[in-house]
């Protein structure tokens, strides 16, 4: 804080016509004050008294020129006073303002004089700390998720937004098939593990014991669980068939630009699953058969027609 400024009559009438928060602004840029002087406490209580005694002298019928002077005895106070007792602070203001008596009028330095006891002399000890103790700034430290703007591509490799869409579109189901088949190998895995497991378990026997009736049991046992198995592994090739005709269709059906050309209606085309002995008899033992030989009739009926 700069305590020799020298404010002019044009001045003074600048920061009084203002709000009160414009006003000390345009105050403290003829203090010197930057933005980092905003963040410390004692140049807010400095400004404050400056902007106060102004105020004051205005406000009780001080010309101008003589506001300039009670500035200038402000700023002198806070100058000579530093480091000061009370009482010697007291006879500088009283020798000060005997001075300034011979330009202004008693009554006019008597109201300021009962201001400047009922601030600065009342509080006397908290100007001298402001003063005297160095303090450290008010500033906060905030942690703030900053998003790096995208990286924005060369204009040569732009796409038409339409071409764009269909691309999002198709990675979409793309991906989503891929789950899908993820899990459906998954559960195929767990299936033959639990094949081998039983296995395991249901052949794991005293040689000691065996007879005709052990080995029938064991035999009907194992027939059973091979067909349990390759019912389940049906079901789940059936369904591996039908997520992949689903999806097949999704994507083909998808409104292609015309720019990319004809859809590759042809490209990985859906795998129907096999049908060997043992799945036939394992399709009319869940009950599918019927499904597809009406499928089938229906399909002789249609070319027929």
């Amino acid at each position: 804080m700069n305590f020799s400024v020298f404010l002019t009559p044009q001045s003074v009438s600048k920061i009084v016509s203002l709000p009160k928060e414009g006003g000390q602004m345009v105050l403290a840029d003829y203090l010197g004050y930057n933005a980092e002087d905003f963040l410390k406490l004692k140049n807010s209580i400095l400004l404050d008294f400056h902007y106060n005694n102004l105020m004051l002298a205005v406000d009780s019928g001080f010309s101008l020129q003589h506001s300039t002077e009670m500035f200038k005895l402000g700023q002198e106070m806070l100058q000579e006073c530093t480091g000061v007792e009370l009482p010697q602070a007291i006879e500088i203001y009283q020798e000060k303002v005997l001075h300034l008596s011979n330009s202004i009028e008693h009554e006019k330095l008597k109201l300021f004089t009962n201001h400047f006891f009922g601030t600065f002399m009342k509080h006397y000890r908290l100007y001298q700390f402001v003063l005297t103790q160095g303090q450290e700034p008010m500033s906060s430290e905030v942690n703030v998720h900053v998003i790096p703007p995208v990286e924005c591509q060369q204009l040569k490799d732009a796409k038409m937004l339409n071409i764009w869409e269909y691309e999002q579109k198709l990675n979409i189901l793309e991906r989503d098939e891929e789950n899908c088949k993820t899990t459906l190998n998954k559960q195929k895995q767990e299936e033959e593990y639990e094949r081998e497991s039983q296995k395991h378990n249901q052949f794991t026997v005293d040689s000691s014991v065996l007879n005709r009736e052990i080995i029938s049991e064991m035999i009907k046992r194992a027939s059973e669980a091979e067909s349990t198995y390759e019912e389940k592994l049906l079901k789940l090739e059936v369904e591996e068939a039908h997520e992949d005709l689903d999806y097949y269709l999704q994507k083909t059906a998808l409104p292609r630009p015309a720019v990319l050309g004809a859809p590759p209606r042809t490209k990985d085309p859906p795998k129907l699953p096999s049908r060997g002995k043992s799945s036939s008899k394992t399709v009319q033992k869940i009950g599918l058969e019927p499904q597809i030989a009406r499928g089938s009739t229906r399909g002789s009926r249609s070319k027929a027609k």
